[in-house]
């Protein structure tokens, strides 16, 4: 009997607080038949955990730079001698960069050329929203930040693959303490 080697890749997500979408390929790998994909798509009815969550509020300052929603020479920073991660760090505590929000992605190319296309939105001072999908971004891009981009995709993958496999919120209807009166009287 030959081994067998499951892997699941995710190439699309979309965020919600009342769950994942998520699209992803299972690659099955044995020695007799060779890979076999497995196409699934999955929307999860478990509210996200909080790392979830905190995984793509880490993308939102790169949904602002990439989509040209703020810039780092417009004078919201001064940007004389500080390396890329600086820069970014400082960006992320601006107030036009908590406007945005990340809310799904999109995986594309292979090896070398693969990347990410960004899909959030912008609150407007009109209290309207403003989608907007990110040009496609390889990680080996000429984009300024695509290392950090990169690594903190690679963190929101890791949680979607957990989400995939029961991380979830806690369900809040367990957590209820009962007073004390009321365990007596459950008893």
């Amino acid at each position: 009997m030959s081994d067998t080697k499951r892997d699941e890749k995710i190439k699309k997500a979309t965020l919600k607080d009342s769950g994942l979408y998520l699209e992803y390929d299972e690659i099955i790998e044995n020695e007799e038949d060779g890979p076999v994909i497995n196409v699934h798509k999955v929307m999860g009815g478990h509210k996200p955990h909080q790392d979830l969550t905190n995984a793509f509020k880490a993308l939102h300052v790169h949904l602002a730079l990439i989509c040209e929603q703020v810039g780092e020479n417009n004078g919201i920073i001064s940007i004389k001698k500080k390396q890329a991660s600086e820069i970014l760090s400082s960006m992320r505590t601006l107030e036009m960069v908590d406007l945005h929000s990340v809310t799904g992605f999109s995986i594309g190319g292979d090896d070398e050329h693969e990347g990410v296309t960004l899909i959030g939105q912008r609150k407007l001072t009109s209290g309207d929203v403003l989608n907007l999908i990110s040009p496609f971004k390889k990680w080996s891009s000429d984009y300024k930040h695509a290392s950090d981009l990169e690594v903190e995709m690679q963190v929101v993958l890791q949680e979607c693959l957990e989400y995939l496999h029961g991380k979830h919120a806690p369900n809040p209807q367990l957590e209820l303490e009962l007073d004390t009166d009321q365990k007596e009287h459950a008893a």
